[in-house]
């Protein structure tokens, strides 16, 4: 698993902070209670070279339904806060969600490094049971952070439009199921919505199961530092 952010040695990729500050809330709750929600703000750089305390607050235990405050905490300064709630496992009731996707079989896609250089030219021509469930929950969190953010400035790499840093200033995640894999293919869909305001873009990610069930949804709000363009 990465560790550290793109471009950088030291400082930690936020998809893992948010997945062990996840870990560190679900310790505190009972088994039957599954997390829901999660909105996280990234506040200072992560060292991955340092230690990091993840401090846990009991906000609210209910029958139903509990909340729990995160802090990850380095060099005694808080860099990350993480507010979860958790959900006791009911019947589902009323139950829907948008159609899959019209998209090849994972084995028709192309490796990651045949997709590169083909996707500069597309966008050039278009600007178009146990534990291993929950360690599958935390991939899956971990996972949401991963693409994204470069999903922001994607178009606009055909003009040569390069952040020198980006990064998360703000994560939520929604999940729409108890049980997920993370052992399995799942198809990622990233859409951003708006790039304005000082370089900040605000995107939405949606991760669907081969079986094409929506497992999450998840939002990022992130800024690009020193970009330049020649356009």
């Amino acid at each position: 698993l990465v560790t550290f952010r793109h471009g950088s040695s030291r400082a930690a990729y936020g998809g893992l902070i948010f997945a062990q500050a996840l870990a560190a809330a679900e310790n505190t709750v009972d088994e039957k209670l599954k997390p829901h929600a999660m909105h996280s703000f990234f506040i200072l750089n992560v060292d991955i070279s340092l230690p990091i305390e993840y401090h846990v607050r009991r906000v609210r235990d209910g029958r139903s339904f509990c909340t729990r405050t995160v802090e990850a905490v380095q060099q005694g300064k808080i860099a990350f806060t993480m507010q979860v709630s958790f959900n006791v496992v009911e019947p589902d009731a009323a139950v829907h969600q948008d159609p899959m996707p019209t998209v090849p079989s994972w084995k028709e896609l192309k490796s990651i490094k045949d997709l590169l250089p083909w996707l500069k030219t597309e966008i050039a021509e278009g600007l178009r049971r146990t534990v291993f469930l929950v360690c599958f929950r935390y991939l899956v969190a971990y996972n949401t952070d991963a693409t994204m953010a470069g999903s922001a400035f994607r178009p606009h790499f055909v003009n040569d439009f390069r952040p020198s840093m980006l990064f998360s200033l703000d994560h939520s995640v929604w999940m729409h199921q108890h049980e997920m894999r993370a052992d399995q293919w799942m198809l990622v869909e990233n859409t951003s919505t708006v790039a304005a305001v000082t370089h900040r873009d605000i995107l939405k990610g949606v991760s669907i199961d081969p079986s094409h069930y929506l497992i999450d949804t998840g939002g990022l709000y992130v800024y690009a530092l020193r970009i330049t363009s020649q356009v």
